[in-house]
């Protein structure tokens, strides 16, 4: 089974993969838990939420990687810097038995899907959850991550000193593009 939490910034993404990751441990399974290495510069190794919460992790810079004998399931944030490649992985270790849930931004900083490796992983889950955060101008369901500065890098590290969650209107509509 492959299950996907994405949704934009601050919406609980890395929070709901730890709640999964929880469970299943608190079920008596053995899980695997990744996260791609651009993540390091914030939080070393482990997984972090913005709230500060703790989730032990391995760091890997790309996505070709095994999973341990005996692994019922494989956790992976930041899913959305991983090569497109790791799809076929992903979809492997579901063949194999293995429970494999990822997390990542459905879309960049300009409303434009994220990568190939997303668009790949949400076409082939057999489940996917799709979290909101909460718009800091108006205060409705937020489905876009807007970059605070100037950089048009594709990808740019960081969190509230870098980016603020909007909804749909504020986005499009009513938003300086800042």
């Amino acid at each position: 089974m492959i299950e996907v939490v994405t949704g934009p910034m601050f919406s609980g993404k890395t929070e709901e993969l730890m709640r999964r990751i929880r469970r299943a441990e608190l079920a008596g399974l053995t899980v695997n838990v990744y996260k791609h290495a651009l993540d390091d510069k914030r939080y070393g190794h482990d997984l972090v939420t913005h709230d500060g919460t703790k989730e032990a992790a391995m760091s890997m810079p790309h996505g070709r990687f095994s999973v341990r004998a005996g692994v019922d399931v494989v956790a992976v944030d930041e899913f959305q810097w991983f090569e497109s490649e790791f799809v076929e992985q992903v979809r492997e270790w579901s063949r194999l038995g293995i429970r494999v849930i990822v997390a990542g931004l459905d879309m960049d900083f300009m409303g434009l899907p994220f990568s190939e490796t997303m668009c790949r992983v949400l076409a082939v889950a057999d489940d996917v959850t799709k979290l909101k955060a909460v718009c800091v101008k108006c205060g409705a369901d937020a489905g876009y991550s807007q970059r605070l500065g100037a950089s048009e890098d594709k990808i740019e590290v960081g969190g509230r000193e870098a980016y603020r969650a909007l909804c749909h209107d504020c986005f499009f509509k009513g938003s300086e593009r800042i």
